[in-house]
């Protein structure tokens, strides 16, 4: 499957735009995560810590880490000393940090975070996930108990408040399609990762009523929504545009990094089904993209929204066949 092209393919400054992924795994060592990078795109390797890689490659920069602050910043070491442990003592840390890893790629999830790449250019993302796959690396549904995800972060054409209102506006009404066609396992759906948004705050932003400037339509979604566990996360776009409002409010304040670009957390990270391509996730994105680039499309979805769900028979599958009709241009 190919990699379709969003319709705003450069940003306000005429660059291409760009998109990293974050793609979780487990069953395979980071070792050797790290060596299948180098031998796809001849890097260089710089080991940080028993659980944090760099790789330097023509592309950019590759993290490879486990998928936890507990493990990356050590956090445990806290507990060694709190038991008369010294964590400095090499043997000992060395036994600990092995004890600690077989823990990471089960439950905890590794991680790769891949560098920023053209949207019209997306073929390597294909190349790492194909040799996950054939080296057995494990995916969301390997057991009950993984809630391993895949993130998208697409670089914002620009930072219009109309921009942004419809790319939000479009996810809304695309996401109860989005959510059954990214089959969520259960394990992601009960993890704290992409609660849904608040039903008053989709109504808020659906209603064609509501034209906030920039400062209106940050300071609504942080009330609302003063977390990172969104399926769309906004808080690194806004932490990007306004830092310091952002901090204002009780958000994570250690797990929002500012960066110009949404961060969409929904889909699940299949490495191990040999069926499953990041280009499908990636093209179902796309279709944000199309809805919020087309306003009179997007107007007359908002009306059949609230028309279909104002009916005393709705159900949810209502909705996601008629967003099929309108995906399809049946509506």
């Amino acid at each position: 499957m190919e990699f379709q092209v969003p319709p705003r393919l450069y940003t306000q400054n005429g660059e291409k735009r760009r998109v990293g992924f974050e793609l979780e795994f487990g069953g395979l060592p980071l070792e050797n995560t790290a060596q299948i990078l180098l031998l796809l795109f001849d890097g260089q390797l710089k080991r940080e810590s028993e659980f944090v890689f760099k790789i330097s490659t023509t592309l950019g920069q590759f993290g490879l880490e486990a998928d936890s602050s507990f493990l990356k910043s050590k956090k445990y070491e806290k507990y060694m000393r709190l038991v008369g442990l010294d964590p400095g003592s090499p043997g000992l840390a060395h036994e600990v940090e092995e004890a600690v890893a077989k823990l990471a790629g089960t439950l905890i999830p590794f991680e790769i975070v891949m560098p920023p790449l053209p949207m019209d250019n997306l073929t390597a993302v294909e190349r790492i996930r194909a040799e996950l796959q054939q080296h057995s690396a494990t995916g969301t549904k390997s057991s009950i108990f993984t809630a391993f995800g895949m993130q998208f972060n697409p670089e914002v054409p620009d930072f219009k408040v109309e921009t942004l209102l419809a790319y939000l506006r479009s996810f809304f009404l695309l996401f109860d399609w989005l959510y059954e066609e990214s089959h969520i396992s259960i394990a992601r759906r009960v993890a704290p990762f992409i609660h849904d948004f608040p039903d008053t705050y989709v109504g808020l932003v659906l209603n064609p009523n509501y034209t906030p400037d920039l400062n209106l339509f940050m300071e609504d979604y942080l009330t609302h929504n003063p977390t990172r566990n969104r399926p769309l996360d906004l808080l690194p776009l806004f932490a990007y545009i306004d830092k310091e409002k952002v901090f204002a409010h009780p958000v994570e304040k250690d797990l929002v990094k500012p960066r110009p670009t949404f961060h969409y957390r929904l889909p699940n990270s299949m490495v191990d089904d040999p069926n499953w391509t990041i280009a499908s996730d990636w093209n179902k994105w796309v279709e944000i993209e199309r809805l919020a680039d087309s306003p009179s499309r997007l107007q007359k979805m908002t009306q059949d929204y609230f028309s279909t769900h104002e009916s005393l028979l709705f159900m949810r599958s209502k909705w996601v066949e008629r967003t099929r009709h309108w995906l399809h241009g049946q509506a």
